[in-house]
């Protein structure tokens, strides 16, 4: 028998489960509730850490972070607000434009129920299968976070799809 580890798009290992919630409001209302302080001071400690960098990559950057280029500002701040996330309460974050899997647009907060890094092979590999997962421990940080946001009214839902639209989400993501 072979086992496959790893992303194969015409494998079942190729999909993902993922609980969480889709968040309504933009992006900058997210960072103020989760932050409190203010976006522009913000973008301006960006800037100049960016500045100061050497790189080419981080003064076009901080060019358009200058000039007020929507995407880069979002970006920023997406970076911060999925840090924090992963931190402190072990969710990620993704901004949905593609209808598989998801409700539609909009942005998620999410654990992922089981994805390929989860997949275990026993020593002699004679075993497989995927870790065994409490759903308190996927159910605690999600409710936590809605209440921080002040969205315990909104649906946890359970999200499937292909892993393969899965990383055209999370490359999408980390181009802007």
């Amino acid at each position: 028998m072979k086992i496959r580890v790893g992303f194969v798009s015409n494998s079942s290992s190729s999909s993902f489960v993922a609980m969480g919630f889709k968040y309504n409001d933009s992006i900058k209302e997210l960072y103020n509730k989760l932050f409190g302080d203010d976006v522009d001071e913000y973008i301006e400690k960006e800037i100049k850490k960016l500045e100061e960098e050497i790189w080419d990559y981080s003064k076009e950057k901080a060019e358009k972070l200058k000039n007020k280029n929507e995407d880069e500002i979002i970006d920023v701040l997406f970076q911060r607000i999925y840090r924090y996330l992963e931190k402190e309460f072990g969710l990620n974050i993704s901004f949905n434009e593609i209808e598989d899997g998801f409700d539609g647009d909009g942005i998620y907060i999410y654990k992922d129920l089981f994805a390929d890094e989860d997949l275990f092979i026993d020593e002699d590999e004679t075993e497989c299968g995927f870790n065994n997962l409490s759903l308190s421990e996927v159910v605690k940080p999600i409710e936590k976070i809605k209440e921080v946001l002040d969205k315990k009214d909104s649906e946890t839902k359970i999200y499937s799809g292909l892993r393969m639209i899965w990383e055209k989400i999370q490359k999408k993501l980390h181009q802007k």
